[in-house]
C-alpha cells in the first residue's frame, strides 16, 4: 500500500480576503519589502480567531506548512492590524515558545487582485 500524500504548500497558490477584496500574497509580499521590521509580542495575537475549517487532509496540510514555516521571514498585518501572511509562522512560534515574531505593518493595502 502506498502511504498518504498531502499537497506541498506554493505561495502562488496563497491569497488573502478583506472587505470583499482578493489579494495574492506575493502582491502583499512586494508591498511589505521596504517596511521596517519590528518584534509582535504573540500574546497580542487574537487566538480565539477561527483561521480554518479542516477536514482531517487539511488539517495534516497545515501541520506540514508549520513545520515547515520559516520564522525568518516576518509575517505581515494588513492596515487595519489583522494578520493577512503568517498564521503558520506563529503557530510555529507558539509551539517553539517564542514570546515574539517578526513582522511588517502595511499602511496602505496594493490594489486587490482582479482576475
Amino acid at each position: 500500500m502506498k502511504p498518504i500524500r498531502i499537497d506541498d504548500f506554493n505561495y502562488l497558490d496563497s491569497n488573502y480576503i478583506s472587505n470583499g477584496n482578493h489579494y495574492d500574497v506575493q502582491d502583499l509580499i512586494k508591498a511589505a519589502e521596504n517596511l521596517e521590521v519590528f518584534d509582535l509580542p504573540l500574546v497580542a495575537v487574537n487566538m480565539n480567531h477561527n483561521i480554518c475549517q479542516a477536514t482531517l487532509t487539511s488539517f495534516l496540510y497545515h501541520w506540514k506548512r508549520v513545520e515547515k514555516a520559516d520564522l525568518n521571514y516576518p509575517i505581515i498585518i494588513d492596515n487595519t492590524g489583522y494578520i493577512c501572511d503568517g498564521w503558520h509562522r506563529i503557530a510555529k512560534a507558539i509551539l517553539e515558545g517564542k514570546t515574539t515574531i517578526k513582522a511588517k505593518r502595511l499602511e496602505v493595502m496594493p490594489e486587490p487582485f482582479k482576475g
